[in-house]
């Protein structure tokens, strides 16, 4: 599932509204281990206004506004602020439940996981360990 994000600004340059937005998938920025990208230039970009402008200088005075369809991502915009660190901790505890979900599945029959309800604990906890050599 993409996790898209909708980036939009709106302001006026000598009595004209220009309005521009760029759609961008977070899941892409996460695994490449990058930050989010400054939006300004790609706004510009997605409407050809030069950055070196004074319609790019107008528009550098107006806020972003994020949006999104997808619940993840909107639930860390508030009031068209994007929190991007939490909704990034967030996508991360989702994606480990399911990695470790898929890996109970496959190792473990219904009985064992009966027998021993420490066995998803453990898992979690041997996913947190950054090195082997730091489990006592």
């Amino acid at each position: 599932m993409k996790n898209l994000i909708t980036a939009s600004i709106e302001f006026y340059f000598k009595g004209e509204k220009i309005s521009a937005s760029v759609d961008l998938d977070l899941n892409s920025i996460i695994l490449s281990h990058q930050e989010l990208p400054d939006f300004y230039p790609l706004l510009a970009t997605s409407i050809n206004l030069d950055i070196y402008s004074y319609e790019y200088e107008m528009m550098q005075a107006e806020e972003i506004n994020f949006s999104s369809s997808n619940s993840l991502v909107e639930k860390e915009i508030l009031q068209g602020k994007f929190d991007f660190p939490t909704y990034k901790k967030k996508r991360d505890a989702l994606q480990l439940d399911e990695d470790i979900q898929n890996i109970i599945q496959r190792y473990f029959t219904n009985d064992e996981l009966k027998n021993n309800s420490n066995i998803k604990t453990a898992l979690i906890a041997a996913s947190h360990l950054k090195n082997i050599s730091d489990y006592p």
